[in-house]
């Protein structure tokens, strides 16, 4: 028993103090918006372009996805160490999540940005099936051969006998998956070790098939899949076993603030806090459209461009572009500078100044921003790499020129990271208010001895709140029986 206003009243007050905590620490307002002169040039142009030519829909959809074809076109490919001596690589492996209520262009925006990539895959299939038409002749041929040897074989006429070879079927290059298990993701990705990128119209379908009987493991496999540097076993009764040398994924998709704020919840206050959700690195949230009725051509020069770049960073050796490696088939990277190194070590610095004051008010994003160090030099690699395929630097170590850029993004990543966390104390205020108005409803209706009554009776009383909306809010208030409300808790 409790005494549910003081409940109500404390609640409010939290999410009120947690907000109020947020926005003394936000970054200053010239930061907000999405600066598209930070990616590389033909890219942040294009990307403008997109986002225009869909009736003024947000530019930060365009670019946000931009960085994610960036990040999963490098992929395993080549790394980056930050650090002046220290070994520590990061692979540019990134997660991102377009974040707004439906029809302000999330998908449209996307599959826009990821066509190069959706192209090269086309490209590759049809490689693949030329392959493998050429295979299966041989194959054909190969069991012809091997009947003629077991048959000499079995009448003992072996003098000149040799086994026949058996051709070794070729592998198929991906670049993306939209759905599927994870074992048949492992067999990609066994095949395509450089790392593969997930696209899923709705991430809440994704997150739901992880709490799903038998998939328990399915999110340790995405947890690992995040660093892009690890094997992974998978075990399944009744499907053998078998590992992947390398789990490289990158996960990006479209989701609602609804959907987002119980994925939160449920890490703030369930038992899925696994760090899952805060890989979501990039992204970017739109609250209401800025809708502009637009009718213009494409920028064909600069998608060109953007097309082209994206194809370098696919086929290119990055040792060919001055990138290191210790030894004959290790891991490929470049390092920072001494000044870059400078600038970095001085953000991760006052980022975990911030960090420390979040622990208390808000550990979830404290949590979320402990990956930004990752996050920095994965950055600063994209932006420079991608300038190195395309002849724009012919530096072989990571300048402070990227380092600042990727400073820069950073900071927009962590105010939308605020604001992501900032919605789910919104959030829990609103039900607050929806709550303390049902309460009061129902205290009206047991003063007219009008109670039991049942969740949909009730919702009717409000627009907007269906019957399912008003069990979860009162869930913990009321006492119910065969979903008839006949009591409140005092």
């Amino acid at each position: 028993m409790h005494d549910i206003n003081e409940d109500l009243q404390r609640k409010a007050q939290n999410a009120k103090r947690a907000s109020e905590k947020q926005s003394n620490n936000i970054i200053s307002k010239k930061d907000l918006e999405f600066n598209y002169k930070l990616l590389p040039h033909s890219v942040g142009l294009y990307a403008k372009d997109v986002a225009y030519g869909m009736d003024n829909a947000p530019l930060s959809f365009a670019c946000v996805s931009a960085l994610i074809v960036l990040s999963s076109s490098i992929g395993a490919r080549v790394g980056v160490r930050p650090k002046l001596e220290n070994d520590w690589t990061v692979i540019p492996n990134l997660w991102g999540a377009l974040i707004a209520p439906p029809s302000i262009k999330k998908t449209p925006i996307y599959e826009e940005m990821l066509k190069p990539l959706v192209r090269a895959e086309i490209k590759e299939n049809d490689k693949y099936q030329d392959k493998m038409r050429e295979y299966n002749r041989e194959d054909m041929i190969y069991q012809e051969e091997i009947k003629t040897y077991k048959k000499r074989i079995s009448k003992g006429d072996t003098e000149g006998l040799s086994e026949p070879l058996k051709s070794e079927q070729p592998a198929q290059t991906r670049y993306i998956i939209n759905d599927a298990t994870t074992e048949k993701v492992g067999e990609i990705m066994n095949d395509n070790p450089n790392g593969i990128l997930v696209t899923l119209d709705e991430l809440s379908g994704f997150f739901a098939t992880l709490t799903r009987s038998g998939r328990e493991s399915d999110r340790s496999f995405w947890l690992t899949g995040f660093n892009g540097n690890r094997g992974h076993s998978i075990d399944r009764i009744n499907r053998g076993s078998f590992y992947i040398k390398r789990v490289c994924a990158s996960i990006f998709g479209t989701i609602q603030p609804d959907s987002i704020n119980k994925l939160i919840d449920s890490a703030i206050n369930g038992n899925e806090n696994d760090g899952l959700i805060q890989r979501f690195q990039l992204i970017a949230i739109e609250t209401k459209s800025h809708y502009q009725y637009v009718d213009k051509a494409p920028n064909k020069e600069e998608r060109k461009k953007y097309n082209s770049l994206v194809d370098k960073l696919l086929y290119a050796n990055p040792l060919e572009y001055g990138a290191k490696q210790e030894y004959e088939n290790g891991d490929k990277f470049y390092r920072f500078d001494k000044e870059a190194n400078a600038i970095y070590k001085d953000w991760s610095e006052e980022l975990h100044k911030r960090m420390k004051e979040y622990e208390i008010d808000n550990p979830i994003l404290s949590s979320h921003l402990g990956k930004f160090n990752s996050l920095f030099a994965s950055l600063a690699l994209i932006l420079f790499y991608s300038d190195r395929v395309m002849g724009m630097t012919q530096e072989d170590s990571i300048s402070e020129i990227y380092a600042t850029r990727a400073k820069e993004l950073c900071d927009y990543f962590e105010y939308q990271a605020q604001k992501l966390y900032d919605l789910q104390n919104m959030q829990e205020a609103k039900n607050n208010n929806k709550r303390e108005k049902l309460l009061n409803k129902l205290r009206e209706l047991d003063a007219n001895k009008e109670l039991p009554i049942t969740y949909g009776k009730l919702s009717q009383y409000f627009r907007g709140l269906k019957a399912k909306d008003c069990q979860e809010l009162l869930n913990g208030y009321i006492k119910e029986k065969d979903k008839r409300i006949f009591m409140i808790l005092k």
